[in-house]
C-alpha cells in the first residue's frame, strides 16, 4: 500500500501551526480540550473541526483566522492584536468599548497621560463614595 498524499488546506494549517508551536498531537489537543486522536484525523483531512474548535485555535495561539480558514495573510498575529482580541474574550468588551480603546491607544502619550489623570481623579471620587455609603 502507497503512501497518503498528506492534505492541502486548512489539514496542513492545522499540522503546520501545531509544528510551528512545536508541539506534539496529544500537547496541542490537550491545551485544546480535545485527545490525540482528533488532531490526527483534523492533520490528515479524515474529520473537519467545528467553528469554535478554530476559534479556540486562533485565541489560544494567536493565530490569523484568515490564515487558518483560507490561507490568506500571515500565521500569527501581530502580538497587540491578539492581546486585544484576549481583552475582548474575556471582559466582554462592547463595540463602544472597543472604539474607546483604540482611540486611547492610538493617541499621544501626553494625551494619554492626561486622560489617565482624569480617570484616577473619578477612580479616587467613586472609592470615597463607597467609604462614605459603607459608613451611613
Amino acid at each position: 500500500m502507497g503512501r497518503q498524499k498528506k492534505p492541502d488546506g486548512l489539514p496542513s494549517r492545522v499540522r503546520g501551526l501545531r509544528k510551528a508551536l512545536g508541539l506534539t498531537q496529544r500537547q496541542f489537543g490537550e491545551r485544546l480540550g480535545v485527545n490525540r486522536s482528533t488532531i490526527a484525523n483534523l492533520e490528515l483531512g479524515r474529520s473537519i473541526p467545528r467553528i469554535p474548535l478554530l476559534r479556540l485555535m486562533c485565541e489560544m495561539f494567536g493565530v490569523s483566522e484568515d490564515w487558518l480558514l483560507r490561507g490568506e495573510g500571515t500565521m500569527l498575529l501581530q502580538k497587540g492584536a491578539y492581546y486585544f482580541r484576549a481583552l475582548e474574550r474575556d471582559y466582554a468588551l462592547s463595540e463602544e468599548d472597543r472604539r474607546l480603546i483604540l482611540r486611547y491607544l492610538a493617541m499621544p502619550a501626553e494625551e494619554r497621560r492626561g486622560v489617565l489623570q482624569g480617570m484616577k481623579a473619578l477612580s479616587k471620587l467613586a472609592e470615597e463614595k463607597e467609604k462614605h455609603d459603607e459608613k451611613s
